[in-house]
């Protein structure tokens, strides 16, 4: 079984295997991601699955410091994806001595929200598990209820982030996964960034190919490059917007970057759309133009997500049908009996 073994040129303390015959378990514009092993070298007994980013060659020297530093942020939570560090080894080519480098993480095995709102639930290799078709169950049964469960633990993991000191930049369902432990974790640090109040601008991310629908999530701070705006409230702008496209089943802006960002600034996010009225009012406070107007924390956020009950004031979908299922039941019982007489 052909593998490649990894090793930093300074820290020996483990060693890390792939097997190249396995195809990546995920690919972006700045590596291509494998399943690999990290051994302790000290004790091979101890092992550990890990994913592991073969950064592209050719990259410039701010990407890849900008790769080490946030491989490199060590965030403690059931929420976020847990980062393991940046790996530097040089290697012998053909053309000489040659570094390369590499991230590790948390492995994680499940499937993007992105993924699961399509109605699949099966992980990279294919495999159904519970958490997802559970989820996936509720999404299309209790739609708000959904949107307030997995709005809830994203905003638990940005909590954990920003109390480290960074912003994420990048939240949208398809940084949203959904784990076979039955976790829901943000993950891909890519464009995050410590927050530091004395920056005042870099170029706009999106030009570097951001897709549109990250356009349509990301503040308008961010998207602009605003870094003396871009704190905590520009993630719970994005949040504010995953809700909406979760509880509509769309986005609300469409257009070139150019077109969106115009939109952002001019008009208000169309949270009439919003079905329930707890959601339209969570959303609209998450992404007011005036950030003072937004949440503060994603605690606060957290808090009124949760400080009501929809606005129909009803029970649950999925409770009306249990009940629906169990009076069926009670009257089949009496319309039976009632025949044996």
């Amino acid at each position: 079984m052909p593998t490649v073994t990894i090793i930093d040129d300074k820290d020996k303390r483990y060693q890390y295997v792939v097997n190249s015959d396995l195809p990546p378990i995920g690919k972006g514009g700045m590596g291509t991601v494998y399943r690999g092993v990290r051994i302790d070298t000290a004790n091979p007994s101890q092992k550990r699955d890990v994913a592991i980013k073969f950064i592209h060659d050719g990259l410039d020297a701010q990407v890849i410091e900008r790769e080490r530093r946030t491989a490199n942020i060590r965030i403690q939570s059931d929420n976020v994806v847990e980062m393991m560090g940046f790996i530097t080894m040089t290697v012998n080519t053909s053309q000489g001595l040659k570094t390369r480098y590499f991230v590790v993480s948390e492995l994680l095995n499940g499937v993007s929200l992105l993924n699961l709102v399509k109605g699949v639930t099966t992980d990279v290799q294919g495999k159904n598990f519970d958490y997802a078709k559970m989820m996936l169950q509720r999404y299309r049964i209790d739609r708000t209820q959904f949107v307030i469960d997995i709005a809830g633990e994203v905003l638990k993991g940005l909590s954990a982030i920003h109390g480290a000191g960074y912003i994420h930049r990048d939240i949208d369902p398809s940084n949203v996964m959904l784990t076979s432990k039955g976790q829901v974790k943000i993950i891909d640090f890519g464009i995050a960034k410590k927050i530091d109040p004395s920056a005042k601008s870099e170029p706009s991310l999106t030009k570097a190919g951001s897709g549109m629908g990250k356009a349509v999530y990301t503040s308008p701070e961010v998207l602009s490059g605003q870094l003396e705006a871009q704190n905590a409230s520009s993630d719970l702008y994005s949040v504010g917007i995953m809700i909406y496209a979760l509880a509509v089943g769309r986005l609300p802006y469409s257009g070139t970057v150019t077109e969106i960002m115009i939109k952002k600034v001019t008009k208000p996010v169309p949270v009439e759309d919003i079905e329930d009225r707890h959601l339209r009012h969570i959303v609209k406070s998450s992404t007011d133009n005036n950030q003072a107007k937004r949440y503060g924390t994603a605690q606060h956020f957290y808090n009124e997500l949760h400080s009501a009950k929809t606005s129909s004031g009803s029970m649950p979908v999925w409770l009306w049908i249990l009940i629906g299922v169990g009076a069926l039941t009670i009257i089949g019982g009496i319309v039976a009996a009632l025949l044996l007489l």
